[in-house]
């Protein structure tokens, strides 16, 4: 996933908003890095990678639509869609090759 991808993704043409992109897209490899157990060996299993993918793309787009909460406890929580969806993650079982 790249920044292209994401900025196209979250409809953004502004390249004023570059470094704040690149910061969640870090911010949502480190979160999920850190929630799932083996996480990076389970990121060579393209079916895992794609839902993975998936995550990031919507806590990037969670985090982006409302930082303006960034001073209120509400922006350290993530949806329920997306714990539900890093769940999945966690018990994911991946045939790596």
């Amino acid at each position: 996933m790249d920044l292209e991808y994401v900025m196209n993704y979250l409809r953004v043409d502004a390249d004023e908003d570059i470094p704040l992109i690149d910061n969640l897209m870090a911010a949502s490899e480190a979160y999920l890095s850190g929630a799932v157990d083996d996480y990076a060996e389970k990121m060579k299993d393209s079916k895992f990678k794609s839902m993975a993918d998936l995550v990031r793309l919507a806590m990037i787009s969670e985090w982006y639509d409302n930082r303006v909460y960034v001073k209120n406890d509400r922006y350290d929580k993530v949806s329920t869609m997306i714990r539900s969806l890093i769940h999945q993650l966690q018990y994911a079982s991946v045939e790596v090759i």
